[in-house]
């Protein structure tokens, strides 16, 4: 029975990475579209041959990987205050709204969440910020204080929340993240949102 493995690559990747190691290993090329950046294996279920395709396949996923997270890396901004020489890195925005900043101050790093969401009921003066994961581990943030506007691209009001998240960096990244509460306003978090957040806080952390 043929299986079919589709990746999904840049089109240099294709030709100096896949098409090389796929020719040296005599698998079969099904398919190639370079503009597309697809390319479709078609094998065996010989034992060996799966083994090598799975090798082969591992190596290609690693270096899109790679790929995909240096290119988000390079969209962080980055600057320095002239006076204090505190350093800023901070991501795009995304998710509506969402963005990660770090302070970098003669080696001392904080890093910050921003997240909003929206309500139609207005509440001032509050606190209470959660954080909830796929396995139901929850970072709550209790006495958080939470910003309140009026909503100019609708109804209601934005809430937002600003917070210091360096001491929960590791759960942030081994962990899923399913939805945010801020005071009584819940939102959501899908795994493509959940993709790049993880992305763009790894290029902080690791940001030299």
């Amino acid at each position: 029975m043929n299986k079919k493995e589709e990746i999904k690559l840049t089109p240099e990747e294709v030709q100096e990475k896949l098409l090389k190691v796929t020719i040296a290993n005599n698998k079969r090329l099904k398919s190639i579209d370079y503009s597309l950046g697809f390319i479709v294996l078609d094998y065996s279920s010989n034992k060996k041959t799966m083994k090598k395709i799975i090798t082969i396949i591992a190596l290609l996923l690693f270096y899109f990987t790679s790929y995909a997270q240096d290119k988000l890396c390079k969209k962080l901004n980055i600057k320095e205050d002239k006076f204090t020489k505190i350093k800023q890195v901070k991501s795009p925005s995304f998710a509506g709204g969402v963005f990660i900043s770090r302070f970098i101050e003669k080696g001392n790093k904080s890093t910050y969440l921003y997240v909003n969401t929206e309500g139609v009921t207005l509440n001032t003066n509050i606190k209470g910020f959660k954080i909830l994961f796929s396995d139901g581990t929850i970072i709550d943030k209790k006495n958080q204080k939470i910003d309140v506007s009026v909503n100019t691209k609708g109804d209601g009001y934005n809430y937002s929340v600003y917070t210091n998240i360096e001491d929960d960096i590791d759960l942030l990244l081994d962990k899923e993240i399913t939805d945010f509460r801020l005071y009584i306003y819940d939102r959501s978090f899908s795994k493509r949102q959940l993709k790049k957040f993880k992305s763009y806080l790894k290029c902080i952390v690791n940001y030299n």
